[in-house]
This record gives structure tokens, C-alpha cells and sequence, in this order.
């Protein structure tokens, strides 16, 4: 991949795309051919909160504070995402206030009646602690009409700043599927956001399985939820070791001079994903002499990663469930000892 820089000069800002083609010569003669669409906003009128920007590069998404202020754009959010029908105006602006005073972002669902979104839209587009619209939950499993997602994605970004004709609104629009491949293009093509709704784990005895929302973007790896842009606990109140591998993940991803995101975010970094003969998945970032190994599975047994040939100065970043890392190799145990993910991230 090459990045091909252009001015953005000689256009306009406006609520709706531009067209944009790629012409590639290759040496042999061949001529390669790409087409995208490029939204250029104007700056957001009076009725917009605030605005949520993807970096497409990374997947990650950017906003200023969701307190309301004006301050440096940020990567990471303390985001809610509220499930319920809303039928209760004032009540949910109870909630919704106090969720902006202390700072947390909000995902707002049209799950329920995401065929109908004006009247909510038009309530929520104001907040600047708005994050992203969620249009459809799992609209393939229940047999939903095909364009009933991309419909609702027209409306939702024409309510929130575009022309509804391709433009980009002022907050991206998420979605989650049910099926791996049940009319994919068709009901996904036109989200922002892809969600992933992975079920971690084997359920034991009274013990439910344990549920995480995964969000991913529309070119990312082929890893687990661990090395997603976004990954956010479904239910709570939740069980203490969930929380806690969450929140050990969270500052893991954030804090401290091996922090992920210092890596996985850089444009510089140089990423490559292998998956081994056992099972592990694994995923490099390299920076500046140094590289980042992530490694997970889901097998049902315990299993090694040899470390010859890493290098010295190895430093253990997360290990979610059952790990161990000695002088040649990491041990990641079996899910069924632990009911989870296995999950380890070293630094060398």
C-alpha cells in the first residue's frame, strides 16, 4: 500500500461526496482502475453537537470532549451504549445529561426502530457527547428486507448533515450482523462501522457465556476482539474477572511507555499478521526498531509461541486468562480452564 498524497484545494466543503478515481500503471503495461468517495464538510450548523471523524488509516474514531468544550481531539472514549426503547423522553434526557457532565460518549441505538429514525435523530444529533449512531442489531438474522439498512443509513446521515446521497454525515453509522455471510454486501455495504459480536468463551454449569461488542472498521485484521479499534464490554452489571481483564486491556491499550495504541495507531508502524500451524493468531507492529507482538487463541487446549529470534529486552504488556512467558516461548492455556479468550501481548 502506498499512500498518494493530493491537495484538497480546488474543492469546496459540501454535504455531498465528490467521486474520486484512481488510475495505477503498472509496469508491464497493465492499467489498474479504483473509485471512492471523498466527503469534504462544511463546518457543522447550529443543530449539530459535535463532530466524530474517522481515521481511515487506522480505524480509529476522533472528537473533541463530550463535555462540550473545545480541547484536543482524542482517540480514546469512555463510551455507554444504552439499550432500550426510549419511549421515556425525559427520563432518557436525565441520563443522557448526566452522562455528558462526567464526560462519557454515547452510542446511541436504533435497534428498535431503526425503519423509523427521524424524531430520535433529530433529538440526539445535538449532544456533543454523540459519538456514533448504531442503526440495525443483527438485521440478517432476523430476515430484515435487504435495503432496509442502507434506507436507514441515508436518513440517518441526511438528519445529521449530509445529502443523504452518498455524503458523510457529522457521526459515523455502526451496525452489527448476525450470520458470517447472509447478504453481507447488502446489508452492511453502506455502514461506517462494522461491529462484531464475538461470544468468548464455553459456558460451564449456571455460568453464561461471556459476551463482548467488538468494533472494527471496514479494513482491519483478521484477529480477535483484542486488536480491534474499539472493544466494549455488552452487559452490565458483568462478573469481577471480566471487568477486570476489560480494564486491564483499557489501560494496557492507553497507558505507559508500551501503551498499544502507540503502535497499532502510527501511520509509521509496519504491521504483519500470522496465524501458526497450532492455532495462535498473531499480530507484529513495528516502530522505530521496535515491535509489538500480540498473540491470542480460542483452542480448547494448551498451546506455545517460540520466542528464538525476538531478541532481548522483552517486556510482558497484557495477558488476559491463562498465560506465562519464559525465556523462549509464551504458554497460552486452554480456554476450557478458564472459560475466555486467551489473550498475551509482549513488547521487545
Amino acid at each position: 500500500k502506498h499512500a498518494l498524497p493530493f491537495p484538497l484545494s480546488s474543492l469546496e466543503p459540501r454535504t455531498g461526496a465528490y467521486s474520486l478515481t484512481c488510475t495505477a500503471s503498472i509496469r508491464n503495461g497493465e492499467q489498474v482502475v479504483g473509485s471512492s468517495l471523498l466527503t469534504y464538510t462544511p463546518a457543522k450548523p447550529a443543530d449539530i453537537g459535535g463532530v466524530t471523524k474517522m481515521d481511515m488509516h487506522s480505524g480509529m474514531l476522533l472528537a473533541r470532549p463530550a463535555i462540550g468544550e473545545n480541547g484536543p481531539t482524542r482517540e480514546f472514549f469512555l463510551l455507554v451504549h444504552p439499550i432500550s426503547t426510549f419511549d421515556n423522553t425525559s427520563l432518557l434526557n436525565e441520563v443522557l445529561d448526566e452522562m455528558q457532565k462526567n464526560g462519557l460518549w454515547l452510542t446511541y441505538d436504533l435497534r428498535l426502530t431503526y425503519t423509523s429514525v427521524t424524531e430520535q435523530v433529530n433529538q440526539i444529533k445535538s449532544r456533543p457527547n454523540l459519538l456514533l449512531w448504531y442503526s440495525a442489531d443483527e438485521p440478517d438474522g432476523t430476515h430484515d428486507p435487504l435495503n432496509a439498512t442502507s434506507l436507514a443509513q441515508s436518513l440517518i446521515t441526511s438528519l445529521d448533515g449530509s445529502d443523504g446521497n452518498g455524503g458523510a454525515g457529522y457521526h459515523p453509522v455502526s451496525l452489527v450482523l448476525n450470520c458470517e455471510n447472509f447478504f453481507w454486501s447488502e446489508y452492511a455495504s453502506d455502514a461506517d462501522v462494522w461491529v462484531v459480536e464475538a461470544i468468548l468463551g464455553i459456558s460451564h454449569g449456571g455460568l453464561g457465556r461471556r459476551r463482548f461488542s467488538l468494533g472494527t472498521t471496514l479494513l482491519k485484521t483478521s484477529l480477535p476482539a483484542f486488536l480491534t479499534p474499539g472493544v466494549v464490554s455488552w452487559n452490565d452489571p458483568t462478573p469481577d474477572d471480566i471487568k477486570t481483564s476489560a480494564s486491564g486491556l483499557a489501560l494496557a491499550l492507553t497507558s505507559g511507555p508500551s501503551n498499544m495504541s502507540a503502535f497499532i495507531l502510527n501511520p509509521s508502524s509496519t504491521f504483519k499478521q500470522v496465524t501458526t500451524s497450532s492455532g495462535i493468531d498473531t499480530g507484529l507492529w513495528t516502530l522505530d526498531g521496535k515491535t509489538l507482538l500480540l498473540a491470542a487463541t480460542l483452542e480448547a487446549a494448551e498451546l506455545g509461541l517460540g520466542l528464538k529470534g525476538f531478541g532481548n529486552g522483552l517486556t510482558e504488556v497484557f495477558c488476559s486468562g491463562d498465560c506465562s512467558i519464559g525465556d523462549e516461548s509464551v504458554v497460552l492455556g486452554s480456554v476450557d480452564s478458564v472459560s475466555e479468550h486467551e489473550t498475551f501481548v509482549l513488547n521487545y
